[in-house]
């Protein structure tokens, strides 16, 4: 049978507004970038986090946030409760994880049908707080991960109606605003994006300043559906006050550093700004090779991207250098198989490149 999440708090308790002030957060943000390659994303630099090719997870509801949560009012009662509910949220996420990963889609497909009729109830008694919104949102998610993406469509929508009317200071509305951009974006819904991305942004700022490492998940999902609407010169801006925010809260060499001044780096290629693009690539490679030294695959992968931007700017001879030695560093760390589609696809930037100076 699956196990249908029961919330352990009076529904009238939960669905108050209370001075319970909105969970911290502990963001980590995967981004699917075009060109250039992405290698420097494969490993242990960011968790995977909402909907993945490998499954999903919910790191922002974690010990973190709750002992941040107890610190604001360890009196009230309220604070338990929402703690109850993100364990429970987290059982049904992680039943469906290992149903999903361990091939048993219709098992999960169950779990997660059952946890829907269980909110609709709810719903249709009239509660309409925060715990269904946080539910609804775990089954959007668990439906993305499977695959099933028009019933997470029609859950969204639902779920869009219900955190309209709650208020910015509950708690975990920020968080499910930052999921529900993150799954609009992968079903191409852009504005809605924007919209809760925007909201949850707003909410993050007037909880924790506008110099927080918090805000940077919401920017960065911002700033990569700027980018997929066309939109290079906000998305530019976005990306840039996340590497200030960075820069200043975890310094200048921060690994947290990587993927904003990536996706910058791609943005200025595009553009035609090739000078910015490699000054974004050079600080990649000085922050790897600060961090791991000179003989480490995410060093080669940045040796490449460097080469990039290098050939954009009408370097040849330098681009072939910088690409010769970064694939020799990938290949003797074994940073990815020798038949991997990144290594082949720089491979061929490298020939490509002898043929246009003529080697």
């Amino acid at each position: 049978m699956p196990v249908v999440l029961r919330l352990s708090l009076p529904f009238h308790e939960l669905g108050k507004p209370t001075a319970f002030k909105s969970i911290s957060h502990k963001h980590n943000l995967h981004l699917r970038l075009p060109s250039l390659p992405s290698c420097f994303l494969r490993k242990d630099l960011w968790h995977l986090r909402c909907v993945t090719q490998d499954g999903f997870s919910l790191p922002d509801w974690g010990p973190e946030n709750s002992k941040r949560a107890k610190s604001q009012d360890d009196s009230n009662n309220y604070t338990n409760g929402v703690d109850d509910i993100k364990r429970q949220l987290e059982e049904v996420f992680d039943n469906v994880k290992t149903m999903i990963k361990m091939g048993n889609k219709g098992d999960a497909l169950d779990l997660l049908q059952a946890n829907c009729e269980v909110v609709k109830e709810q719903l249709k008694a009239g509660f309409k707080g925060i715990e269904q919104a946080a539910l609804l949102d775990v089954l959007a998610l668990g439906y993305m991960g499977i695959g099933e993406f028009k019933i997470a469509e029609r859950l969204l929508q639902l779920l869009n109606e219900l955190v309209s009317s709650l208020n910015d200071g509950l708690p975990l509305v920020d968080t499910i605003l930052i999921h529900m951009g993150s799954m609009y974006t992968i079903l191409r819904m852009f504005d809605n994006a924007l919209l809760v991305y925007e909201r949850g942004l707003k909410i993050i700022e007037k909880e924790c300043g506008n110099k927080s490492r918090f805000l940077i998940t919401p920017l960065l999902g911002m700033a990569k559906t700027s980018i997929l609407i066309g939109r290079p010169s906000k998305a530019i801006t976005i990306y840039q006050r996340s590497v200030d925010i960075l820069e200043l809260v975890r310094g200048p060499d921060s690994e947290e550093l990587v993927i904003p001044l990536f996706s910058l780096g791609n943005i200025f290629i595009s553009e035609g700004r090739a000078a910015d693009a490699e000054s974004c690539f050079s600080r990649i490679l000085n922050i790897y090779e600060i961090a791991y030294g000179e003989n480490d695959g995410r060093v080669g992968v940045a040796l490449c991207s460097l080469a990039h931007a290098k050939c954009a700017k009408g370097n040849l001879d330098e681009a072939i250098c910088l690409y010769k030695k970064g694939l020799q560093v990938i290949k003797d760390t074994n940073y990815v198989d020798l038949d991997d589609d990144i290594l082949e696809n720089l491979r061929i930037d490298l020939a490509e490149l002898l043929h246009l100076s003529g080697r």
